[in-house]
């Protein structure tokens, strides 16, 4: 089974432009539209299918390198961005022209450069048209009075820049009406024209979802490893009980994604070294939510989305957003819950070091003695701790190296 199709392409960049558009405060389904509109663009000028996509895929992660604020720039005054989240793309044979677009487009030299030899400039200017128009449109107005408008702009900020034939593509696919009402009201009607491209196999989908764990988690260096800490737990403790070789890597997916709603929520939060307010803490609760409406989206993922989005409901019925009680929770789900709080007690956080075995497991029983965790899983796990923890602490070792690497190379390019 694990070469069948269990999701598509189309399906995943959906779920990830939604999460991506987390990160844009007031613009709900804006890589989306910048996908929509990339693609529109691509088809007119003629490029080839793998072109066409590659200007949709990179304008749903155009602003991928957003997660990820250098601190020492910032420190100095001097703005600018780390190219952590460009790099998990480059480091990927199957994604890398992606990483090497949105580099380009945030003015990269050394991208610029490998991109024309590559023959993607255009590809680059098509996504960075269609990223500056969807941002340019007012929700609030008719959007057809403003068509005239952003064209103007287009043309006033890219001629010269680039290739007259893209400005030439976009000035036609602007006179279109429906294209424009598509992106305001349903970008998803792209779906249309691409279909689901191709189906994705369980294999392929956890090594996808892995990109998006490492986004969440590179929001905060005290996240850095924590998705990847999960997901292992989660799949060590499916494996211990019994669980299919697919069951494992959809316990591991949901792992991958459980933090999806924390794009969301500000650093000043995420990396807070005291004790959160309540208006603090309600915004971190939200996260839950947002992970579950943005994979209830993704076809192939129903017992993915529940596991990971249900992680903070507790056997007692007091936990949130959807304060399901014992009768409610799957298995699936009460191994999610054990695992996200095994890893977080497990690791450094910004308020403490990362526990032994044996304060672990006190924070575990605690956890079941007061009706939140489940004791067959507790049980699972303290049985087999060498074993667990030492999936956890590969898997958080790799993805600590990936993200330390990245930030390496970040300050190099400063």
């Amino acid at each position: 089974m694990n070469n069948e199709s269990f999701t598509t392409v189309w399906d995943l960049m959906s779920g990830a432009a939604s999460a991506m558009d987390l990160l844009v405060q007031g613009r709900p389904m804006h890589h989306e539209q910048a996908a929509y509109l990339a693609y529109t663009i691509a088809e007119e000028m003629g490029l080839n299918d793998n072109l066409k996509r590659l200007a949709m895929y990179s304008a749903v992660f155009h602003n991928v390198d957003a997660v990820c604020v250098d601190p020492e720039v910032e420190k100095n005054g001097k703005g600018g961005l780390y190219e952590i989240g460009t790099s998990l793309f480059m480091d990927v044979p199957e994604t890398r022209n992606i990483g090497l677009v949105v580099r380009m487009m945030n003015g990269n030299h050394q991208a610029e450069d490998l991109a024309r030899k590559r023959g993607l400039s255009d590809v680059a200017a098509v996504v960075l048209i269609a990223v500056n128009a969807s941002l340019s449109i007012n929700p609030n107005k008719p959007v057809l009075n403003q068509v005239a408008t952003i064209v103007k702009q287009v043309h006033q900020v890219y001629t010269g820049e680039v290739s007259n034939a893209v400005l030439e593509a976009f000035d036609r696919v602007a006179e279109r009406e429906f294209v424009w009402m598509d992106m305001l009201f349903h970008p998803q009607n792209l779906h249309k024209s691409v279909g689901n491209i191709r189906g994705l196999s369980i294999a392929e989908t956890m090594t996808l979802t892995k990109i998006m764990a490492q986004l969440i988690d590179y929001k905060s260096s005290y996240t850095a490893m924590h998705s990847a800490g999960v997901a292992a737990t989660a799949y060590a403790i499916a494996e211990l009980l019994g669980m299919s070789d697919t069951e494992c890597m959809k316990m591991a997916i949901a792992g991958n994604l459980h933090d999806l709603g924390k794009l969301k929520i500000d650093n000043s939060i995420l990396d807070k070294p005291g004790r959160l307010t309540k208006d603090e803490y309600n915004t971190v609760r939200e996260h839950a939510y947002y992970t579950y409406a943005i994979m209830s989206q993704i076809r192939g993922f129903e017992e993915i989305t529940e596991w990971a989005s249900f992680h903070h409901e507790q056997l007692n019925g007091n936990g949130y957003p959807f304060h399901l009680s014992e009768k409610d929770l799957c298995l699936g789900a009460r191994i999610m819950a054990v695992a996200d709080v095994f890893a977080a007690v497990a690791e450094v956080r910004p308020y403490r070091e990362g526990m032994g075995r044996n304060q672990a497991l006190d924070v575990l029983l605690d956890d079941v003695d007061r009706g939140i965790l489940s004791e067959q899983i507790v049980d699972v796990l303290k049985k087999n701790y060498e074993t667990v923890n030492g999936y956890r602490d590969k898997w958080c070792r790799d993805a600590g190296k990936k993200y330390y690497d990245a930030v390496h190379r970040g300050v190099e390019n400063e």
